[in-house]
């Protein structure tokens, strides 16, 4: 497709998504998600046509606005034990403890539990597949743990988030919530659980973690490439 065609396409696709919702709530949602745009420098247009990144968006924009002091890093690339990368969607650091985030921005009916490789997605009168994210994090968890051996196991905790149009038919000891009950969950444990960290500490884990933050593209090719390289290994 020649450019002048593509620019022409893209053009009406924007004219029908600003004919359909008013330009003030673009302004409230930017107002909402810069926070998000700032920290990974993506463009605003990039998060609203990617529904996985606009998933993220609105998860970092919910953490931001939690009271207390905190750090929030998103697009965390870490190396596991085994020597290959893995991201993590979002890693919030309080005085409780590291929370790491998957965030999975699907709507339709989802059914997986802990033991399951890849757990089913019902959408549309169709059905795929997605890799177990309660293992996609416990990979993400692992990663930390292997990063920080002064950690332990359970001063971090693990969070996978649906987005609220999902139903969300799962069996798992882990944390798997939609979008719209993360506050609720937070504020119990956060009334549960002791202070771990002190401020020096999270600085420091913050500052050590920054690094790995929107890392470089090579950094990022090298986990794209692990990850498709993943997917043909399990469809033969």
């Amino acid at each position: 497709m020649c450019d002048g065609m593509y620019f022409y396409l893209f053009s009406l696709y924007l004219c029908f998504i600003l004919s359909i919702f008013p330009v003030g709530c673009f302004i409230v949602l930017y107002v909402r998600i810069s926070g998000y745009l700032k920290a990974t420098g993506f463009s605003f247009l990039s998060v609203l046509l990617n529904t996985g990144r606009y998933g993220e968006a609105l998860l970092f924009s919910m953490l931001d606005s939690r009271k207390g002091q905190k750090y929030i890093l998103p697009n965390v690339y870490l190396n596991t034990c085994s020597g290959t990368l893995t991201e993590i969607d979002l890693i919030l650091i309080t005085h409780k403890g590291l929370f790491v985030f998957e965030s999975k921005n699907y709507s339709g009916e989802i059914y997986g539990s802990d033991h399951k490789l890849y757990w089913d997605v019902y959408y549309r009168r169709k059905k795929y597949q997605i890799y177990n994210p309660v293992l996609q994090n416990r990979t993400h968890v692992n990663a930390l743990l292997y990063k920080f051996p002064m950690l332990r196991a359970e001063d971090v905790y693990s969070f996978v988030v649906f987005g609220n149009r999902s139903v969300l038919k799962v069996t798992s000891n882990e944390i798997v919530i939609h979008r719209k009950m993360l506050s609720s969950v937070l504020d119990r444990l956060g009334k549960s659980l002791p202070d771990i960290f002190d401020l020096d500490e999270m600085s420091f884990l913050h500052a050590s973690l920054k690094l790995c933050s929107n890392p470089e593209d090579f950094v990022k090719n090298r986990h794209l490439e692990y990850v498709s390289s993943l997917k043909k290994k399990h469809s033969q």
